[in-house]
């Protein structure tokens, strides 16, 4: 598809298939912490799970405990290597209504299905977007 214009001061037509397209494979941020509590393929037993697509593989980090710190310090719980995510981005939490999602003053903010967020109630199939980090909550 090209896009083009009728302003006389632009003479080239751009091609949208032409723009580079990159695919960010999440599963690489993870550390070997992260790879052993990890399930590949669909779960097996129900709960609450995130999912890390990666360009060969996605995989399912269950959600256990009553809260969990996402970011790139050493202390978080689900730790995600890659400068765009903060050291302290994000806190999930285990409420009475399910699993929320609260911004931790994160440089890159944190997104809920394309939107900023500063906290939200997750639901199966809501995408949580860290920095680069594309991450599906599941629920099973």
């Amino acid at each position: 598809m090209a896009a083009t214009t009728t302003d006389p001061s632009i003479s080239s037509t751009v091609h949208l298939s032409d723009a580079p397209t990159q695919h960010f494979d999440s599963v690489r941020c993870l550390s070997s912490r992260e790879m052993h509590k990890a399930v590949s393929g669909e779960p097996t037993t129900h709960g609450s799970y995130l999912l890390v697509p990666g360009s060969n593989q996605a995989l399912l980090i269950p959600l256990s405990g009553r809260m969990a710190h996402v970011g790139r310090g050493l202390n978080a719980d689900l730790y995600l290597d890659d400068a765009s995510v903060s050291r302290r981005h994000a806190i999930i939490v285990r409420t009475e209504q399910g699993y929320r999602i609260l911004d931790d003053r994160s440089l890159n903010g944190t997104y809920v299905n394309g939107r900023e967020i500063k906290e939200a109630l997750l639901h199966d199939g809501d995408v949580v977007t860290l920095g680069r980090v594309e991450l599906t909550y599941r629920e099973v």
